[in-house]
């Protein structure tokens, strides 16, 4: 595409292509003319020369005719490397190349059909979307040598009852098996799109949808051309219809029948890379944002949203900056919702480091009826996250109502955070002994002595703080990896693995999740956009004492 640009360069475009993406890549155009003097293409398959008028942008105003001389000797010369290329899978063109005979149209372009469909070679095709230039060459092109579903054959699936292997027969005749793949949303209800892998259904009638368990209703079904749709009464196999009346079905959904089940082995969630924390600049559309997220969610597959138990925020996560840029323009222009946005809370924790025990007593008097409870207790660092609350307490010293109400205040304040506002877990505690009043004592009592015991606890111990720990998969080409490496150091990173995938390095780190704020643009800027992430949580690791500082004199 924008091949009119000043800066455009075919050859050296198609030679990147090759080196960056390891591909067999061969032009089946040329160019007449680049830049500002682009008026034209040579078809390299069928010889002739696709000429546009100055002024038009109508993508069917183009004339074809004989390659002008000027432009013979390097189409000749580019056509010859193009059938070279192809005849290494052919063993008739190869035998017409070396005796030198002219192949038929119809055979280059067979060749081209059945190599891109084994995936072994890339046409590359060019013009300038801006004034449709090229356009109708490209869907000539799309039509001519991409696979038909009955080219690709049977695509793997399973029973989701069983789990076994099953395939979707590309025919009309076959079960039915179909794919949710794109959901648009519109006031008047949502409009789903659904690629029929097998079999055939209509209009009106009710499919299975196995991740819901249940039916839906299709309503009208359209094929549709760019913004007009054409009413049809049936799909068949091969086809991609749109229908309305689907409520709950997703993206990545498969449709099927109930006794016939069968879904899409090949759909999976993509790993998330980038987060952001949102919420509503007025109170009053809270309710909005959550139900309009959850619409947006529904339509993309790669957008995720939740709330962060710890910390409360609603956290709105996707493929990258531009992605949740995207989402919230849309926000804004289409749902008249403004929302303030900014980095997410890094969900700390704390934990134990050392043992400790001691008695708590919780006694006042006050005239009526007192308060009065008294617990011994041990607290002790486990492995994991978990808040483990045991006893061995002599049967009868406290009531279990009693002991409930105090390990009930123990748990409340660690998962409250405690006086840093991190939760800390990782703790056993374990009541030994106990005292318990006729009339003083108190559920209520007890829960304040829970309170007051994990207050003390937690002042005798100096909890470490833990901070997200993240496994990041970087790709990067290799001249830049000095330059990822060091922004990975100076995010507190430590490398565990390199390796190669191609022309590209991997590196594999562990980094805070503290670091990694706006790393795609990093990247990006770093690797000069060739560079690619992902990244997965790896458990906790306690914050150094310089970052501590920092974050306690934060407040």
């Amino acid at each position: 595409n924008k091949i009119n640009h000043v800066s455009a360069d075919f050859s050296k475009t198609v030679a990147s292509i090759r080196d960056r993406l390891d591909l067999c890549a061969y032009p089946v155009q040329l160019p007449v003319g680049e830049g500002p003097e682009y008026h034209g293409a040579i078809d390299l398959i069928r010889m002739v020369q696709i000429s546009f008028p100055e002024q038009s942008d109508d993508p069917a105003d183009f004339e074809v005719g004989d390659i002008a001389p000027e432009f013979l000797e390097r189409a000749q010369e580019a056509r010859h490397e193009l059938l070279e290329a192809l005849s290494m899978w052919d063993d008739e063109l190869m035998e017409m190349l070396l005796e030198e005979q002219e192949p038929p149209t119809e055979l280059v372009e067979a060749v081209v059909r059945r190599e891109v469909r084994d995936a072994k070679f890339v046409p590359v095709l060019l013009g300038s979307a801006l004034r449709n230039r090229g356009v109708p060459a490209l869907l000539d092109a799309i039509v001519a040598y991409l696979p038909s579903p009955k080219d690709k054959g049977a695509i793997d699936g399973r029973d989701p009852r069983t789990e076994d292997q099953k395939s979707f027969d590309p025919s009309d005749e076959a079960e039915l098996g179909a794919l949710v793949f794109k959901t648009i949303h519109y006031p008047t209800g949502d409009l789903t799109f659904i690629r029929v892998y097998a079999g055939s259904f209509e209009s009106g009638e009710a499919l299975y949808n196995p991740r819901l368990g249940k039916h839906e209703r299709i309503g009208r079904l359209y094929v549709v051309h760019a913004k007009s749709r054409e009413s049809v009464e049936k799909a068949t196999a091969g086809q991609i219809v749109a229908c309305m009346g689907l409520k709950e079905s997703a993206t990545g959904d498969s449709l099927c029948r109930k006794k016939e089940q069968i879904v899409d082995g090949a759909t999976t969630s993509p790993k998330r890379v980038i987060s952001m924390a949102v919420e509503p600049i007025s109170s009053r559309d809270r309710d909005k944002l959550t139900e309009t997220l959850a619409l947006i969610a529904r339509e993309d597959p790669t957008f995720f949203v939740e709330t962060d138990r710890e910390t409360g925020e609603t956290i709105i996560s996707g493929m990258g900056e531009l992605h949740l840029e995207v989402v919230a323009h849309r926000l804004r222009d289409e749902f008249r919702l403004s929302v303030n946005r900014g980095k997410p809370r890094v969900a700390y924790r704390q934990t134990f480091t050392h043992p400790t025990a001691f008695e708590t007593r919780h006694i006042k008097q006050t005239g009526g009826s007192g308060q009065y409870a008294v617990v011994s207790a041990e607290f002790e660092p486990i492995d994991g996250d978990a808040i483990e609350l045991a006893d061995t307490i002599t049967q009868g010293r406290v009531t279990k109502e009693f002991l409930a109400a105090f390990q009930k205040g123990v748990r409340e304040y660690f998962e409250g955070g405690g006086s840093r506002g991190a939760p800390i877990l990782g703790v056993r505690c374990t009541v030994v002994d106990g005292k318990m009043h006729d009339v003083d004592s108190s559920q209520v009592a007890f829960y304040a002595c829970g309170v007051q015991a994990a207050r003390t606890a937690e002042e005798r111990c100096t909890p470490a703080l833990l901070e997200p720990v993240m496994i990041v998969e970087v790709t990067t080409p290799d001249e830049y990896l000095g330059s990822v490496l060091g922004d990975l150091n100076s995010r507190r990173g430590i490398v565990q693995e390199m390796g190669d995938e191609g022309n590209n390095r991997v590196v594999r780190a562990r980094v805070p999740l503290s670091e990694l704020a706006e790393y795609s643009t990093t990247l990006r800027s770093v690797t000069s956009g060739r560079g690619d992430y992902s990244m997965e949580p790896d458990g906790y690791q306690i914050v150094p004492q310089s970052i501590l500082a920092k974050l306690e004199k934060k407040g």
